[in-house]
């Protein structure tokens, strides 16, 4: 859902990869005070959501706010998928931004195949990409 909640100085149920993504707490999402930031970064920076388990038969949608005030480089969408004991199997890019953009970014997610049990949803900015972008109300759905 939101970021409302802050576990050891981040976003509950989310971990990242760098500092570059940090927990804004300036009502700049659309739910709450608290959303996702990342700003400037010089190396890949990623945020990963814990493991939701999924059903591998059905299609989903992955929906989230994003305000992207300003953006130079590539912001990603990815879906980690692991098998039933919790391993890394696949993956899929759903897309990107650059520029500047708000409002709610959707995607259509069918596992890949019937051994997928789980997924972890990413975002990533690649290398020297300066963002001003905020993310909130992240969801997956059936």
């Amino acid at each position: 859902g939101s970021f409302e909640d802050i576990l050891s100085s981040f976003a509950a149920n989310w971990e990242r990869d760098t500092a570059d993504f940090t927990v804004d707490t300036t009502s700049k999402g659309n739910a709450g005070v608290n959303s996702l930031h990342i700003g400037a970064n010089t190396n890949y920076a990623h945020a990963f959501s814990n493991k939701i388990t999924v059903d591998p038969t059905k299609t989903y949608t992955w929906s989230q706010y994003v305000n992207v005030l300003t953006g130079l480089g590539e912001f990603g969408f990815y879906i980690d998928e692991y098998d039933a004991n919790g391993t890394w199997i696949s993956g899929q890019w759903k897309g990107m931004l650059s520029g500047a953009v708000a409002g709610n970014q959707t995607f259509t997610y069918t596992p890949t195949n019937a051994t997928v049990s789980s997924v972890r949803l990413q975002y990533y900015a690649v290398p020297n990409s300066s963002f001003n972008l905020y993310l909130d109300s992240v969801s997956l759905s059936n």
